[in-house]
């Protein structure tokens, strides 16, 4: 009996299958994944937001709507903006927690539309 694993210590890798596709890449894939439905939203700081309403491009009597921001050309977005700061009233895809409770007091409110 001669050949390739008929000497001692031959025989190779456990893992490998001799070019036969893998049984890990064979066996079907689990786990969740959710990139097909997730909700992609684009931040705005709230500095550039300030910046723009100073600057007069955005008028700050008017609620600020997604459709002013993508009017005025201050964020680039597919599904949604969410405010990363303290905020005045808008209406908005998402806000966070602390924008919102920092400024209801003080601004008025802010609107999840």
């Amino acid at each position: 009996m001669n050949g390739a694993n008929s000497r001692s210590g031959a025989g190779g890798q456990i893992w490998y299958e001799g070019g036969q596709t893998p049984l890990w890449k064979r066996s079907p894939k689990r786990g969740f994944n959710n990139k097909i439905f997730a909700y992609r939203l684009t931040g705005l700081n709230l500095n550039k937001l300030v910046k723009w309403i100073e600057d007069k491009r955005i008028d700050p009597s008017l609620p600020i709507t997604l459709k002013t921001l993508y009017d005025t050309n201050i964020v680039q977005f597919k599904e949604g903006v969410k405010i990363l700061g303290t905020v005045r009233v808008c209406l908005i895809s998402r806000c966070l927690q602390s924008a919102v409770s920092c400024d209801f007091a003080i601004h008025g409110p802010v609107a999840n539309v």
